[in-house]
């Protein structure tokens, strides 16, 4: 049977509403794919689904009108299908960034390339597998991140004035707040300078209390007028 334009909008159109709940997810926490890149991600793989479909609906199609041909035309739904979900791991890649001591970036690289498996099962007219996989997805992404309440370890960069001094005081502001120091990185760039004034660059990697959020520490470190600059590694 052939796919009526009616069912091909409306399985497009079910891909972008779920996979802009994903993306936007994604966006609001500031991540490199966000609505428009997990959109296009679903809205490919359905398009492609799609496609697979109307391949197998012409197969038959000319199977019925010229039986002769039977054994050499052939149509395989899956084959199409088995190409989108290994082609879509270059995208997931490009959203992976490995530094020293951590690797960022993978859960967005996951939730791409299940908006992808979503897109291929919309298309495919599965809507119930297409619905259930989408709430479990958005579940994942929000609900149960709230749920565990897991304090990531996280890694602040911060550039100073005043290497002692300013050492001391990060240092009597960590204590105080009960903020634990796993392991941290000087350096110094000759190119970094201020005037006559020497910049120096500690990167801390901290686990916080339940108590302490990152903006609220950030927002306090950024009151000392030694401290130049402070960016939040997100892990």
């Amino acid at each position: 049977m052939k796919l009526s334009l009616t069912d091909i909008i409306i399985r497009l159109i079910i891909a972008t509403l779920i996979a802009g709940i994903i993306g936007w997810d994604r966006e609001q926490r500031s991540h490199p794919a966000g609505i428009r890149t997990h959109i296009l991600v679903c809205l490919g793989a359905c398009i492609l689904a799609l496609c697979q479909i109307e391949i197998c609906i012409q197969t038959l199609a000319i199977s019925r009108n010229e039986p002769f041909l039977t054994r050499v035309i052939t149509a395989n739904p899956a084959r199409l299908i088995a190409q989108i979900v290994s082609g879509i791991g270059f995208l997931g890649a490009g959203t992976i960034v490995i530094t020293k001591h951590f690797v960022t970036g993978l859960t967005t690289a996951a939730s791409l390339w299940v908006t992808a498996a979503l897109g291929i099962v919309i298309g495919m007219g599965y809507y119930s597998i297409a619905l259930s996989g989408a709430f479990l997805v958005v579940f994942v992404l929000t609900v149960l991140k709230r749920f565990l309440a897991v304090k990531r370890v996280q890694q602040v960069e911060i550039k100073y004035y005043h290497r002692s001094k300013t050492n001391q005081y990060l240092r009597n502001y960590f204590h105080k707040s009960d903020v634990k120091i796993k392991y941290y990185n000087f350096r110094i760039n000759k190119a970094d300078m201020d005037g006559n004034e020497r910049i120096y660059t500690t990167i801390y990697t901290l686990k916080l209390p339940k108590s302490l959020s990152y903006d609220k520490m950030l927002d306090q470190l950024s009151s000392n007028n030694d401290i130049v600059q402070i960016n939040l590694v997100t892990l």
